[in-house]
Order: structure tokens, then C-alpha cells, then sequence
């Protein structure tokens, strides 16, 4: 690996970003093409789980953009009203924009040195924290947590509007801010690892685990009634969930979409469109049938 001085934002404002004409028939190609980089401390300079010393930027992929934030301002400003004060650096991927995609940006925010498990808990931390609330949907890539894993530099594509890098100006994360957030991550990763599990199907869920499944708390969720800002997110997670759990493969999207419309009608207020919930089921079949290729 080569070594780069300077800071993120001094490298940043350097590199050269180049442009690529994406479709679905060239992109895996055109990633092999892309710069990649990693911050932190290496042993003898190599990348790999067991050389790892600490690394200083979280770079998180946000691939599963909740629907509903469709373009890069509203995905800015949810993530400044969630993040606050703190200082951030956003850009898209080469898969931005692309059709079946949707919005594709990933999160950049410098840290002080983290050993591999702390980098791993504050890193779930952040992904559980925008799940909560509703900027990303729960079908995460779980590579993004790696300490070990490069991220890809900015790219423009025919989709890109305006400046590539978006920079929110801000406090930086600190040692004493990381240390008081670490309760607040360990209850966020405990409530989506411990208590929901996307996983597993129903029945192998309750032999391991005596608590509610997972669609028992989606359904006791939607039967209370589903109001304006939780809508579109609690459908995609709903769809979700009964897709992991086998109903594409016993041939009953149809059945599915069936439901999806009814407890629209009977729960959500007000009733999301027909051409939201077909967006919705589509993008959440998508997602699924992405995860299943990747094993």
C-alpha cells in the first residue's frame, strides 16, 4: 500500500475524481477501476485482519438508503439532523443513480485511533443509530463494520449533479465523545442483534430464542398503527423480513404483495400509493435477491 500524507479533507481536495459512464452490464468491471483507501495503523505496512493496528476513519457504506429520501439533499440533511455538530464528509459511489439502485453515497468520519473491536462497535454503533432512525433500512452490509475493509474514493458518474464531495463543517468525533456514546452503541446493537434477527425464519428463530420473532414485532408495530415518517421504512422492513423467510422461494410473492396492500389500507395513515408500495416490494425483492448473491 502507498502511503499518503496529509489530512482526509488535504487529500480530498487533491485527488483527481474521475468520470465513468455506468450501466448494470459494466459496473462490476468499472469498481475494479476505482481508487481504494484505508486510514489507520498497519504492521509492516499490510492489509489483513491480523495486521490491523487501528484505524481512524469510519467509512460507512450507505447502500440501503431508505427509500423515501430519493434525493442527495434530503439524504444530507437527515443525516446532519441526526448527526448534529459532528463533522462528515459525503459522496456518491459508482453505483449511485443506477437503475435498481437508487441513491448510493458513502458516510466518511474521521475518528481518533480505534482498536479493531472498538472501530467494529462504534461503526454498528453509527449503521443502527441511521437504521433507527430511519435513513437506512435494516438490510445492511455487514462488511462495512470490517476494520480491515478499503473503501472506494469519490467517483462522478452521468448521474451526478453538482459537486461530488459534500462536506458538512463540524465538531471532530473525539476519544471523550466515543467513550460516552459506547453505552448508547451497545444498546442499539443489542436491540437490532439481540432482540430482531432478519436472518433466520420464524420457527428457527423461537428454538434459539424464547423472545417474540421478528414478524410478531413488525405485526405488533403496524397493528398500533403506522403514521407520515415511519410509513414507507416499516413497509420495506416488513416485506423484508417475510422475504428472508423464505416467501420468494415458495413462490408467494404474490400472496405477499397482497398483504402488504391490505395492511396498508387497515394501518398506515394515510395509506401509502399503489406505486409506492410496487416501489417498496421491488426494491425490497432487489435487495434481497443482492444479498443472496453474495451468500
Amino acid at each position: 500500500m502507498q502511503d499518503v500524507p496529509g489530512t482526509l479533507e488535504d487529500y480530498l481536495a487533491r485527488y483527481n475524481i474521475p468520470t465513468f459512464t455506468v450501466s448494470t452490464d459494466n459496473v462490476k468491471d468499472l469498481k475494479r477501476e476505482l481508487d481504494y483507501a484505508y486510514s489507520g495503523m498497519l504492521t509492516d505496512n499490510r492489509r489483513s485482519n491480523d495486521t490491523i493496528q487501528s484505524r481512524d476513519i469510519l467509512a460507512l457504506d450507505l447502500d440501503n438508503i431508505n427509500p423515501s429520501i430519493n434525493t442527495p439533499d434530503k439524504l444530507f440533511n437527515g443525516l446532519t439532523e441526526l448527526l448534529g455538530a459532528l463533522e462528515f464528509i459525503l459522496y456518491p459511489t459508482i453505483k449511485n443513480g443506477l437503475e435498481g439502485y437508487g441513491l448510493r453515497y458513502r458516510l466518511l468520519i474521521e475518528t481518533p485511533p480505534l482498536l479493531p473491536d472498538t472501530y467494529i462497535l462504534v461503526a454498528k454503533g453509527f449503521i443502527y443509530g441511521l437504521i433507527d432512525k430511519q435513513i437506512l433500512t435494516s438490510n445492511w452490509d455487514e462488511s462495512t463494520t470490517r476494520p480491515a475493509q478499503l473503501f472506494s474514493l469519490p467517483v462522478r458518474n452521468q448521474f451526478t449533479q453538482g459537486e461530488v464531495i459534500t462536506y458538512h463543517q463540524g465538531a471532530k468525533l473525539t476519544a471523550d465523545a466515543i467513550k460516552e456514546s459506547l453505552p448508547s452503541f451497545k444498546a442499539l446493537i443489542s436491540k437490532y442483534e439481540d432482540e430482531t434477527d432478519f436472518n433466520h425464519p420464524p420457527t428457527n428463530y423461537v428454538k434459539r430464542n424464547a423472545d417474540p420473532t421478528k414478524g410478531a414485532y413488525w405485526l405488533s408495530e403496524i397493528t398500533q398503527g403506522i403514521g407520515e415518517g415511519r410509513r414507507n421504512n416499516t413497509m420495506y422492513n416488513f416485506a423484508w423480513y417475510w422475504l428472508v423467510c423464505g416467501m420468494a422461494d415458495l413462490g408467494a410473492l404474490p400472496g405477499l404483495y397482497d398483504f402488504l396492500m391490505t395492511i396498508n389500507q387497515a394501518y398506515f395513515t394515510p395509506p401509502l400509493s399503489d406505486a409506492e408500495i410496487n416501489h417498496i416490494f421491488k426494491s425490497a425483492i432487489k435487495g434481497y435477491e443482492r444479498v443472496k448473491e453474495r451468500g
